[in-house]
């Protein structure tokens, strides 16, 4: 039996109550320390922008001079491919005397493009920088290794996403939290240790289960603290922080020559996180959420005590708390993942937005990685182009806070997609006239599809309720890596590099464009969430109307549509 709660002593409850999340000392406290804490993730997450550099190289199999029996004279025996354009192959050779013209000196002498094409079984590499491919020889019929190997880490964090995000909603954000950071360091460092490709492929794989659960567990723990209007100036902190760890990392890159060094010193950083253990706390939502009352109790008088304000809580405050999260349940629900999430899949208004996420995430996931990978490609300096990238991270940081704030992550996410889904096509274009203006074209696609993904990743805790809101945005994680999956094998393709290499890339980027843009429309088919509270039951997600359906009913009645949610209503301008 569930027991309605009047509005008027909602909104008398909420008077006090809100205070608990308002954005006062704890939450600034914890905004800096989720800041802090993601600075690592752009060093596990974009690792291969610097351990799978590919120097340039060449065929350096030793000129042998040779010997015939009955004629004395000198020749080569292995002679470099060159192309019709003077381009020299660096992954073939001829082999002169493999020719069965070799029986006189004039023959011997003939065209060299004539004689037999074998591959180049020993290869220099120009520079001083070690890294993955060049210890592991992961070019020329072996160059599949190289987007193989960024895949199996794509696989790998889906596979980590989908038991991170059950074991959050199962036994809290701080655990998960905590325990997956100190995963990710543990992976950077047996990483450094591989001694060939098979144990480097199977530590990569690993490496990736641990490489995004911490980040999507700091987000809830910061969405989770604080009221709705300041939702997204914490999921912003949680993003600098990546931009920033993005940032540095190509300064690192620069300064360690060694691959496997660079990645134990990923590892090192670790240290400084230790005294995360004792600053981190669960969320004051999914311990109400999971009847964990005593805990919610002692962390409220935390928070109070910290923020100076003066608000004593009783037993019946907390149920009062309770009872308005869970938007007059007289009985609690039972603390059980699966049986939330067996709720969740039997509504279908709940499965198409499910299947509109998983879409947007995989096609997001897929323009951001194919750009984000490839910025090795484009020319210039390398480790200037990843500044430059994580610049454009930092950016769009600060134009997601804008966008959202101003027009909510729902509308701000459209604008992003469709500008992006025209922007793409354009890019194959610029290709022949100028490589600058592909480099600058590429970062300003960067810049809106960064943005587009830090809003998507925020907006879907916004509409699925506390008890499998992990759960579901580690569901869409693993179709976002479906998209990063494809990524490494479509960078040739996707986005054409400076050097003038050309290929189909037309077609490739036509499509791209036309499933972001297509992304952009479908979220006129989800609700729009700006300064909503976050649904903390099934039903109370199903009630989230959507954008569409608001704009169908405003036409046909010519008028707005009242929310039909006494929740929403009472926390107008100050809910939790």
């Amino acid at each position: 039996m569930s027991q309605e709660v009047p509005k008027e002593s909602l909104k008398k409850q909420t008077s006090e109550l809100w205070k608990l999340f308002a954005f006062e000392r704890y939450q600034k406290r914890l905004c800096l320390l989720l800041f802090l804490a993601t600075f690592p993730n752009a060093f596990s997450g974009l690792q291969f922008l610097i351990i799978h550099f590919t120097p340039t190289y060449e065929c350096s199999r030793m000129m042998e001079t040779v010997k015939n029996e009955t004629e004395s004279f000198p020749f080569v025996k292995y002679s470099r491919v060159v192309d019709k354009n003077g381009n020299k192959d660096p992954c073939f050779m001829h082999n002169v005397l493999a020719s069965k013209y070799f029986t006189t000196t004039a023959e011997a002498n003939r065209s060299v493009n004539e004689t037999p094409v074998v591959n180049c079984d020993k290869i220099r590499y120009n520079s001083i920088y070690t890294s993955a491919v060049t210890e592991f020889d992961m070019i020329c019929e072996n160059a599949w290794k190289k987007h193989f190997l960024v895949s199996l880490y794509m696989v790998g964090k889906a596979v980590g996403g989908q038991f991170g995000g059950v074991l959050s909603d199962r036994f809290g954000r701080r655990p998960v939290f905590l325990f997956f950071t100190f995963l990710q360091f543990v992976a950077s460092f047996l990483t450094s240790f591989a001694w060939n490709f098979t144990s480097y492929a199977i530590i990569t794989f690993l490496s990736g289960t641990t490489a995004v659960v911490n980040f999507y567990a700091a987000m809830l723990l910061g969405n989770e603290a604080v009221e709705p209007s300041k939702r997204n100036l914490m999921y912003f902190a949680t993003e600098s922080g990546f931009a920033c760890g993005y940032m540095i990392m190509p300064l690192v890159g620069k300064f360690i020559s060694d691959w496997r060094w660079f990645l134990r010193f990923s590892a090192f950083i670790g240290i400084i996180y230790i005294p995360y253990y004792w600053l981190i706390d669960e969320t004051p939502i999914w311990l109400l959420a999971n009847n964990r009352t005593e805990d919610a109790k002692l962390l409220f008088a935390k928070i109070l005590k910290m923020n100076k304000i003066e608000v004593s809580l009783s037993e019946t405050d907390l149920k009062e708390l309770k009872s308005l999260l869970k938007h007059g349940s007289a009985k609690n629900e039972p603390s059980n993942v699966m049986l939330h999430y067996k709720k969740l899949c039997k509504s279908p208004i709940l499965l198409w937005r499910l299947f509109i996420l998983s879409y947007t995430w995989a096609v997001v996931s897929m323009s951001y990685y194919v750009i984000a990978l490839n910025n090795d490609n484009l020319s210039g300096d390398r480790f200037l182009n990843i500044f430059y990238a994580g610049l454009v991270e930092a950016a769009s940081g600060v134009f997601f806070f804008a966008g959202s704030t101003k027009m909510g992550a729902h509308n701000a996410f459209m604008l992003m997609m469709i500008v992006d889904g025209l922007l793409l096509g354009c890019i194959p274009l610029l290709a022949s006239w100028s490589g600058k203006a592909v480099l600058v074209f590429t970062m300003l696609s960067k810049l809106l599809v960064s943005i587009a993904y830090n809003l998507v990743i925020l907006y879907t805790g916004d509409v699925f309720p506390t008890t499998s809101r992990h759960s579901v945005i580690g569901l869409v994680d693993a179709f976002s890596r479906l998209g990063g999956i494809c990524a490494p094998f479509i960078i040739f393709a996707e986005i054409p590099r400076a050097e003038g290499e050309n290929g189909n890339t037309l077609a490739s980027s036509i499509g791209m464009g036309i499933a972001i843009f297509v992304s952009g429309l479908l979220f006129c088919f989800l609700p729009n969430t700006k300064n909503t509270p976050l649904p903390n039951t099934v039903e109370e997600a199903i009630k989230m109307k959507s954008v569409i359906s608001i704009w169908y009913h405003q036409i046909c009645n010519k008028k707005s549509v009242p929310t039909e949610d006494h929740f929403a209503d009472a926390f107008e301008g100050q809910s939790v």
